[in-house]
């Protein structure tokens, strides 16, 4: 199981204080004020704004100068991206190679050109920017993964005959060669794929469509398809996995389902929009074939068409997008984004009240419980059911620390629903992971408040640096106080690797130019590269002085959080007096466990929370003369 236990102990905080460094472990959200959190805006089910207003203008787009650490990988007029999840679009190879590919086209309205933008580094440079799709018809919304010894492929969105494949044997050279790989005889248009591959040498190959159409009594179904051969023969072909039926579903939304792959671990992570379905995970453990599912957060309409959707209080639900990895141990992690909605009538055009402000990024793993709440559903992810720095772990930034956010509803651009969204994560061999996502700045930007790319980790166990601080602005820079920073893309990591590889979509105009009520004309929007130092993302100390000096370690209770019973794991590096007290928010002890005189090695002490009220709560392990505190949640 994924080792959570390693902890930096208080003499270690004090001693990088001394030493001036900057490690927030600990650091507070500036909640969004609750009347802001409250602020709505009707929509429809597509997303569009009642009644909204048209900001497009003809703001001639800048020219840029490149900073140090950022390459442009090429251009587009095109620009929506997604309209859910976004994920397995960028990747690492083994010899340090890398690519990089985004939908592109140039000529619009209609955009027939419109394909596959694709960009790849050979190890010291990257290639002139594309002007050109790599397939021979018209596409878009691309997944990309490493094929074979020395491949590559490409899935893309044909928009009727299926998904089309795109691959060569060497990676970065050569000519693609062309499948079109259709769906059942009743759907044969499958629609918006993501592939991942996994294997020896990469050769299974895994898809996952969109039937687009009703199939086997859903309205949408997504259908499942792999390949031991990199798609030349088929093992298990348009397939609906056991646990994604219409038994469970009523539909499964397009656009809404990522990849992750590691050796033979392969997961499948497939989140709703708010009304939709489950976010659930399918998981397989030996290369596909077979697969056990787990629900991370359980949605109370799964068998409720949008039309008869009413809710009886607001629902606070993802919002469509998600990013996710696996760690050495094969346990998989996963961000998403978070909204509230309310919607109190009936009927196929009925809108919605969107709570765009009820935001934030939220983190889960295997070692977690599920967000699940038995009495009320509706508020399992209510912020006070979250806990920051543990299972939310991003939001829209306090740029200046007032505590309140200084952006309004009209201020706001939304790409779903949410003011913050698009999870991104990749992960280093010692199982540090790395998140960056799309969020306003309150200070930039008139009428609309820019989005820019933001950036967490987690190190040894715990996340550092501030939501707040704009030193986590991956796009911090002047040269971007003019842009919209969104859909960041990050690649896998290989051992060695000092620097975190990024890619992002950037131009003058919050919002989008594709769709039949546009957001502003059509604009060029850049791809661009940043290379990210461990620093960028909050980490700023000397990391070999605080491994060697974090003796002991305290683990997060859990299950968190929990109404029964939950534990506590704290590992010693020698003999020690331990103890542990459970306090309340205006401090009073309620609960106390003590330990004794102990030797070294793992110990495990529980809390009771049967006799607690519901809250937040903190405990106090104390090892000697030293004290570890942790917050946790009783529902």
């Amino acid at each position: 199981m994924f080792n959570y236990k390693t902890a930096i102990m208080k003499k270690v905080l004090l001693l990088t204080l001394v030493l001036g460094f900057s490690f927030s472990l600990f650091a507070q959200k500036s909640h969004v004020s609750k009347d802001l959190r409250e602020m709505a805006v009707e929509m429809t089910k597509e997303g569009e704004i009642v009644n909204g207003i048209d900001l497009r203008n003809e703001v001639t787009p800048p020219s840029y100068k490149f900073l140090v650490d950022e390459t442009e990988l090429g251009t587009s007029v095109y620009d929506v991206q997604s309209n859910s999840a976004i994920e397995n679009r960028f990747y690492r190879h083994p010899d340090g190679t890398m690519a990089a590919v985004w939908t592109m086209g140039f000529d619009d309205p209609s955009f027939p050109g419109r394909g596959t933008g694709y960009a790849y580094f050979d190890g010291t440079s990257w290639d002139a920017n594309p002007t050109e799709r790599i397939e021979d018809e018209r596409v878009g919304w691309p997944s990309y993964a490493p094929w074979g010894p020395n491949g590559e492929i490409v899935a893309a969105h044909t928009g009727g005959s299926g998904v089309k494949f795109s691959k060569r044997e060497t990676k970065g050279s050569g000519d693609w060669t062309y499948s079109t790989f259709a769906g059942p005889e009743e759907v044969p248009g499958l629609t918006w794929p993501r592939i991942c591959t996994s294997g020896e040498d990469n050769n299974t190959l895994h898809v996952i469509a969109n039937s687009y159409d009703p199939y086997e009594g859903q309205e949408t179904a997504i259908l499942y398809s792999r390949s031991l051969d990199g798609g030349e023969t088929w093992e298990d072909e348009n397939i609906i996995m056991e646990g994604t039926g219409s038994e469970y579903y009523e539909s499964i939304s397009a656009d809404s389902y990522i990849w992750a792959s590691r050796g033979d671990v392969v997961a499948l992570i497939v989140v709703p929009l708010w009304y939709e379905h489950d976010l659930f995970m399918m998981k397989s453990e030996d290369n596909g074939e077979t697969w056990e599912k787990t629900v991370i957060w359980e949605n109370p309409f799964n068998l409720t068409a949008y039309a008869d959707v009413v809710t009886e209080d607001t629902l606070a639900a993802p919002d469509g997008s998600a990013g996710a990895v696996i760690d050495s141990q094969g346990n998989v992690h996963v961000t998403f984004n978070l909204v509230r909605a309310y919607k109190e009538e009936t009927g196929s055009t009925a809108t919605f009240t969107s709570f765009p402000f009820h935001e934030g990024i939220v983190y889960w793993n295997e070692t977690m419980e599920p967000f699940i709440n038995e009495e009320n559903q509706y508020d399992a992810l209510y912020y006070d059911n979250l806990v920051e720095n543990e299972t939310l772990i991003g939001w829209v930034p306090d740029v200046d620390g007032d505590g309140t956010i200084d952006i309004t509803i009209d201020q706001l651009f939304t790409y779903i629903y949410s003011a913050t969204l698009q999870p991104t994560m990749t992960i280093d061999s010692d199982d540090n992971i790395f998140v960056a996502y799309s969020t306003p700045r309150e200070d930039l930007g008139d009428p609309l408040r820019y989005h820019h790319i933001f950036a967490r980790a987690k190190y040894n166990g715990y996340w550092v640096g501030d939501p707040n601080n704009i030193d986590l602005d991956l796009t911090n820079d002047p040269l971007h106080s003019f842009d919209e920073c969104i859909y960041p893309q990050m690649a896998n990591m290989l051992p060695g690797d000092d620097k975190i590889y990024l890619f992002y979509a950037r131009d003058n105009e919050p919002g989008e130019a594709v769709g039949a009520e546009p957001d502003h004309e059509y604009v060029t929007n850049y791809y661009t590269l940043i290379e990210a130092s461990h620093e960028d993302f909050g980490i700023y100390v000397d990391i070999e002085n605080i491994e060697n000096a974090a003796a002991h370690s305290v683990s997060q209770n859990y299950p968190n959080p929990f109404s029964g019973s939950a534990n506590v794991d704290v590992e010693l590096a020698e003999d020690a007096d331990l103890s542990m007290e459970v306090v309340n928010l205006v401090g009073q002890t309620v609960q106390r466990v003590d330990k004794g005189f102990v030797k070294a090695g793992t110990h495990t002490l529980q809390i009771n929370g049967t006799d607690l009220e519901t809250g937040v709560y903190f405990y106090n392990v104390n090892i000697n003369d030293e004290t570890i505190t942790k917050k946790m949640v009783i529902r």
